[in-house]
């Protein structure tokens, strides 16, 4: 598993989420259990890269709805 960031700006917040390489997306969220194993990911030694658009890989950024509703369960 490897691991991307990227950060968002929504009516001037900025917003960052981590996304994983199977395309899913976890909020940046202590309580959140994946966010978890990406904290012992990186703990061992490991490096996201940042995610930029348009690059190769088979995901799309999460769009403002989804990073709001995220924003929002939290």
């Amino acid at each position: 598993m490897t691991y991307e960031t990227y950060t968002h700006t929504y009516t001037g917040t900025s917003y960052t989420v981590i996304v994983r390489s199977d395309g899913a997306w976890i909020p940046v969220d202590s309580a959140n259990a994946e966010y978890q194993l990406y904290l012992e990911w990186v703990a061992d030694g490991n490096t996201a890269t940042t995610y930029s658009p348009g690059s190769a890989e088979i995901y799309s950024a999460p769009t403002d709805s989804e990073i709001m509703f995220t924003m929002e369960v939290i």
